[in-house]
């Protein structure tokens, strides 16, 4: 696996910020830190660069400290919102954190049929979580909807895939594993160990960023991806060369 390490030009703390990609649809819901001010960078729901208090900042498993992008703040805030919209626990909250952070950093993946924040080099893996088409998951245009990818990861009786395959509510007893473990339960990974290193990483996003509104999608369409964001924006999510 590669190891984490901040390529140049990234958001190591202390250097420049990444510069930032094209800009959300003016569709999309606005993510917003905890405080109640949009992320560094975020479009606004008039579509106007919003104020900020500060950037959100995490600490690597390596050790060194990490500021997220606009973007990857908006995944993250999306996947709280949705949860956060279906009355999911904080410790769901963090498993899907520390999935999507292990997977892609937090960024929305696929090849280059979709507007996409990652290139995607792990079969038909697409998606801040690399679900696959394969698996069951659902279709590609479905799943490139990050939206749709947070309500497929957390499954339960209103998922678009009716626990076929299981998301972590349809999993007996996920509230008494420990969030790797649950995390690992959902994504039936060849590398079961990896997740719990983010777990103080997915304490520290939702101790800074609420959840946006989502927009109810179960299909394709809806809140779409940021377009174009490069992958030298993020440290590569260890799993996202791995193949399941």
């Amino acid at each position: 696996m590669p190891r984490l390490t901040s390529p140049a030009g990234g958001g190591a703390a202390g250097a420049a910020s990444p510069s930032s990609a094209a800009a959300s649809s003016s569709s999309a819901p606005s993510a917003k830190l905890a405080s109640g001010s949009s992320p560094a960078g975020a479009a606004a729901s008039d579509g106007q660069p919003p104020k900020v208090n500060g950037p959100v900042r995490i600490t690597l498993p390596e050790g060194s400290e990490w500021t997220l992008s606009p973007e990857q703040v908006e995944n993250a805030a999306l996947i709280i919102g949705v949860a956060r919209e279906l009355n999911i626990s904080d410790k769901g909250i963090q498993v899907a954190l520390m999935t999507g952070l292990q997977e892609t950093m937090l960024q929305n993946m696929e090849s280059m049929n979709f507007p996409h924040q990652k290139t995607g080099t792990n079969k038909d893996s697409v998606n801040v979580f690399q679900q696959r088409t394969v698996a069951g998951w659902g279709s590609v245009p479905e799943l490139m909807n990050p939206e749709y990818a947070a309500r497929a990861f957390f499954g339960g009786p209103t998922g678009p895939n009716k626990g076929m395959p299981p998301g972590l509510l349809d999993i007996p007893g996920w509230e008494g594993m420990a969030p790797g473990s649950a995390a690992q339960a959902v994504q039936n990974s060849r590398h079961p160990d990896e997740y719990n290193k983010w777990e103080n990483a997915a304490n520290q996003i939702l101790g800074q960023v609420t959840g946006t509104t989502p927009m109810m999608c179960q299909g394709a369409g809806g809140a779409a991806a940021a377009a174009s964001a490069t992958s030298s924006t993020a440290p590569e999510g260890n799993h996202a060369l791995d193949e399941d």
